[in-house]
């Protein structure tokens, strides 16, 4: 189903990323793919829309977030940092703990374990 607001005008109209035939090596896909062919699949860098969902949670109901959520949850690569956190949150608040217990614990570890190869200084 659908998600309920679309990342962008237009968004949801889009062909989905191909998942699959995307590699370990190939992300964060910003690095490796042209923009043009990114803007127009159904791909997230970051938790954006999610990170709406929580802010203006009073104008959704309980089934339109876990509906959104799910939905975004599958496009969404975390190519940025600010993810993990805002998807732990909406995890939690739509129920499945268990996932919001592993965005808590990547967004806890992010720096500390340099999980986007982002915090070792350079010389």
């Amino acid at each position: 189903m659908p998600a309920r607001c679309p990342q962008a005008e237009g968004f949801t109209e889009h062909a989905v990323w191909d998942f699959r035939a995307t590699t370990p090596e190939q992300y964060p896909l910003l690095l490796h793919f042209a923009y043009y062919d990114l803007y127009r699949k159904q791909v997230v860098k970051q938790a954006d829309l999610v990170l709406a969902l929580y802010l203006r949670g009073d104008a959704f109901s309980e089934e339109e977030k876990a509906r959104d959520f799910a939905y975004y949850e599958a496009l969404t690569v975390r190519d940025s940092s600010l993810s993990a956190c805002t998807q732990a949150v909406l995890a939690a608040e739509v129920g499945h703990l268990e996932l919001a217990y592993h965005y808590l614990c990547e967004s806890g570890l992010m720096d500390l374990t340099d999980l986007q190869d982002s915090t070792r200084p350079t010389r």
